[in-house]
C-alpha cells in the first residue's frame, strides 16, 4: 500500500512538473511559481512520509 500512494504522489509531482512548464511556455509566470510553491510542499511532504514507512 504505500507503494501505491508513494507512486500516486510521484505522478502527482510529475504532472504539476508539466504544468508549470505549460505555464511558463504561456506567458504564466505567477501560476507556474504558484505551482512550484505547492510542488515544493507536496516534496516535502512525501519525503516527510518515506521517513515515517522507514
Amino acid at each position: 500500500m504505500a507503494l501505491k500512494m508513494w507512486l500516486s504522489w510521484a505522478a502527482l509531482l510529475v504532472a504539476i512538473g508539466f504544468l508549470v512548464k505549460c505555464f511558463e511556455d504561456n506567458g504564466r509566470q505567477a501560476d507556474a511559481e504558484a505551482l512550484k510553491r505547492e510542488q515544493d510542499r507536496l516534496r516535502q511532504e512525501l519525503e516527510s512520509l518515506k521517513q515515517r514507512v522507514h
